[in-house]
């Protein structure tokens, strides 16, 4: 499975290139917006089901506020739903918008995700991407997420640009494996009109055994 081949990836990213000073956890920007592809697997009813996703991130520490916009695979080709969720931490609501421009709104589930690797993540050692000129060196550490309480590592660069994440533990009650792949990283917000709120109006309280949220996309920071 293609996670299978993202496990073997990182465990090449982890490898120690030589006896080096350890870095200190660092801290991405606090503003940010980027493309993230993840794949994985889970269980669903007792059977495997693999995930695939491809997001858009806004993220701003400061200002409290993440947006995701998603395109999600199913179980078949034609299981695709495209949509976004904005979650609104200083007042503790998550708007969750489907394909059909339907708005839900719950409680946040989770704290909002740090910007900075945990102090006490395990440094693994440093690794490259690429080849000569077209190498990218990366730093690997592995830590439990602040925001879940799942197990993870992930490769950044010397300037703490994250670049793969992997995540493992146990979500929504089944087993799961997460790779989280970084592109087009931009250190600020190009328009903050992706962070207005949908009319409070609008919104219709989640139903009830709903989940908050779907499973891939449960981890994408520290």
């Amino acid at each position: 499975m293609k996670w299978a081949v993202a496990v073997s990836l990182m465990a090449l990213v982890a490898s120690v290139l030589g006896q080096t000073d350890e870095p200190f956890p660092c801290c991405i920007s606090r503003q940010f917006e980027a493309v993230l592809v993840q794949f994985g697997g889970t269980a669903v009813g007792g059977r495997g089901q693999l995930i695939e996703n491809y997001y858009m991130i806004f993220f701003d520490h400061d200002a409290k506020i993440l947006r995701v916009n998603s395109l999600l695979t199913g179980a078949t080709p034609d299981a695709t739903t495209a949509g976004y969720i904005i979650d609104d931490y200083k007042s503790g609501k998550r708007y969750m918008v489907d394909s059909n421009n339907t708005c839900y709104v719950s409680p946040v589930a989770t704290a909002m995700p740090e910007p900075c690797v945990p102090s006490n993540a395990t440094y693994i050692g440093k690794g490259v991407l690429g080849y000569g000129s077209d190498s990218l060196r990366v730093n690997s550490w592995q830590y439990i997420e602040t925001s879940t309480g799942l197990s993870a590592r992930a490769a950044i660069t010397d300037d703490c640009v994250p670049v793969l994440q992997i995540v493992t533990g146990d979500i929504g009650g089944a087993p799961t494996e997460l790779t989280n792949i970084f592109s087009n990283f931009k250190p600020s917000i190009t328009s903050r009109s992706v962070f207005t709120l949908p009319a409070a109006d609008t919104c219709k309280p989640l139903p009830t055994g709903s989940p908050a949220v779907p499973v891939g996309r449960r981890s994408l920071l520290f």
